[in-house]
């Protein structure tokens, strides 16, 4: 009797064991069919998920994990190594701006954001009005290639200044020598506007157009003090 109870009890651990294997097997072809990971490997050791492989983007490793823990509801650590690029910071920053301008986060005229790259690890800096532009971002520096980390600095505006915003932009629409930098598909000025306080990033022309948009915004009714940041020249 109790040699059968052994016997039962190995098949059942034996039927678990090769149960949690299938699992795997399939948590692994959902990640290698969602995801350019290369030689991905996904074992269980000491109760979590391990994943292995070789990630072309920072983003296919970040959702190969977000699949492991969603499939087997486990603890995941994830060691997919994200694939380098023969790229400087430079270009890394530089690539990760061109994403930026394909899902149009910085063409907006109430958005401000920089990019820098240090060993490719990429820190997005800036004040953003709307949150899903935020994500947008992020989302764009994950998926550039030769990012192997994302630091998120980006700050949400309220949008209790928005009336404001809108003041201030009618008011240098309406000047004669400013209004022609709002003609551009990528106007060169952003307006940042945090409890009342303004902020003028971008490029201007001359000195005399710098000078001007500052002193419009500063006179707009509402605005407690503005920052005039635009350089001269591109």
């Amino acid at each position: 009797m109790r040699r059968q109870v052994v016997l039962v009890m190995i098949v059942l651990m034996t039927s678990a064991t090769l149960a949690g294997a299938a699992s795997l097997q399939n948590v692994q072809n959902k990640i290698a069919k969602k995801t350019a990971v290369e030689r991905l490997q996904v074992r269980e050791e000491n109760g979590k998920v391990i994943l292995e492989g070789l990630a072309s983007t920072l983003w296919d490793k970040t959702q190969a994990g977000k699949i492991a823990s969603k499939e087997t509801k486990m603890a995941v650590d994830n060691e997919i190594a994200v694939q380098s690029a023969p790229k400087s910071d430079r270009e890394i920053a530089l690539d990760v701006e061109a994403r930026l301008r394909d899902v149009q986060v910085n063409t907006y005229l109430f958005n401000s954001l920089s990019v820098e790259s240090h060993d490719g690890e990429v820190v997005l800096q800036g004040k953003l009005r709307d949150a899903y532009l935020k994500d947008f971002a992020v989302k764009a520096a994950m998926k550039t290639p030769g990012v192997r980390a994302v630091v998120d600095r980006i700050q949400l505006l309220a949008l209790g200044d928005d009336q404001l915003r809108t003041a201030v932009y009618a008011r240098l629409l309406r000047d004669g020598r400013i209004s022609g930098y709002f003609n551009a598909p990528n106007p060169p000025i952003n307006i940042i506007v945090e409890n009342s306080r303004v902020t003028l990033i971008g490029h201007v022309n001359t000195e005399l157009d710098r000078v001007q948009a500052g002193r419009i915004a500063g006179e707009t009714k509402g605005v407690l003090s503005v920052d005039n940041q635009l350089q001269v020249g591109s």
